[in-house]
């Protein structure tokens, strides 16, 4: 299972990092400088989802990591204590309700905002800002697609999870290249996210049916008030997440408020290349999710502070070996196949690279 869960998680973080190479090939090519600032600011706008979602989905997967401790897996049906068993399904559903009114909220707060942002930029027209409602529609949507994932995860499923995010991802990012070859231009990321939503639903209900027939026909009789008892978490990691989109996300549109649709376009790509590396290190603990929380649970905190250790060397020797082929491929490669004239100075994405480097600390 750990190696399932590994080789999957690694997998999706090597397709990532193509993805991410060929994105940039088809970006170059089939958007125009304008363009492309105004696609990686539809995706900086997009994330502020996080204000609708403000982490609940990794304080899920840790609820019901904790819950699951005490319970087993049997032919995909959770078997065990059937108060545990209780508890767990009312901890699911209450997660899935809550979802349905965030997805809504994190719709109208996307469309509201990017509109009221993207018509005031010299090159808006009413058919951009009509794709913007359309992502901003699929990036609510995925909100509440990512909470399969979730659950699934905290049943310390991350192997038949992470295959999923990747299938899904894979087909995404194929049906996005196609819609740019066929010069749909922004609307790419609108087709690229309808296609994540189809396959992703389609593979976590086939994969997992029993799971999610258990939990869905299993009959509440305890009491819980599970926002009561998320809510200590849950302000913590709202401020937390409230502040990764300022620290991280918002300087593209802000860049191209002050600078234009050129400079957001060269922040925007180079900011992709420099989190692949620091995505890429961190893929180590990704996969021990379930694990920390299950040590957490059974008290092993010895165990849990090997873990923690191990994974930490590993990711800062992965960063450091990924940030320095990075530099070598700004400094000899871009400038032959003139990508140079698309990402901000080298220099620059040093200080980039940094930052999520302390970042990934």
């Amino acid at each position: 299972m750990l190696f399932r869960s590994i080789f999957y998680t690694i997998l999706g973080v090597v397709w990532s990092c193509i993805a991410g190479v060929l994105g940039i090939f088809f970006i170059v090519n089939f958007l125009t400088i304008e363009q492309q600032g105004y696609w990686y600011t539809f995706l900086s706008l997009g994330a502020l989802a996080t204000f609708a979602e403000l982490g609940f989905t990794t304080i899920i997967t840790q609820f019901i990591s904790h819950e699951y401790a005490h319970l087993k897996d049997e032919n995909g049906r959770l078997i065990g204590n059937s108060n545990r068993i209780d508890r767990t399904a009312s901890l699911v559903k209450f997660s899935f309700k809550f979802y349905l009114a965030i997805t809504t909220l994190a719709f109208l707060i996307l469309s509201f905002i990017g509109i009221i942002f993207l018509k005031d930029t010299a090159s808006s027209s009413f058919s951009m800002l009509v794709a913007w409602v359309a992502y901003s529609f699929t990036g609510a949507f995925l909100l509440l697609v990512s909470l399969f994932g979730a659950v699934l995860k905290g049943f310390n499923q991350v192997s038949k999870a992470q295959k999923i995010i990747t299938f899904a991802s894979f087909a995404s990012n194929i049906a996005t290249w196609a819609a740019l070859m066929g010069g749909l231009n922004l609307w790419a990321l609108v087709i690229g996210g309808l296609i994540n939503i189809i396959f992703s639903l389609i593979l976590f209900f086939s994969s997992s049916s029993s799971l999610w027939s258990q939990l869905y026909h299993t009959k509440i009789t305890g009491s819980y008030n599970w926002l009561k008892e998320t809510l200590p978490l849950q302000w913590r990691y709202a401020i937390s997440w409230a502040s990764g989109y300022f620290i991280f996300q918002f300087i593209v549109p802000v860049t191209m408020f002050y600078s234009g649709a050129d400079v957001a376009g060269k922040l925007g790509l180079s900011l992709v290349i420099a989190r692949a590396v620091q995505y890429l290190a961190n893929s180590w603990g990704a996969t021990k999710v379930p694990q920390f929380n299950i040590l957490v649970a059974k008290k092993e905190r010895s165990n849990l502070d090997i873990l923690l250790s191990t994974i930490q060397k590993q990711s800062l020797f992965v960063f450091t070996l990924g940030s320095l082929t990075i530099i070598l491929i700004l400094i000899y490669v871009f400038p032959l196949i003139n990508w140079n004239t698309r990402v901000l100075p080298t220099f620059e994405i040093i200080i980039i690279l940094i930052a999520e480097g302390a970042n990934l600390i």
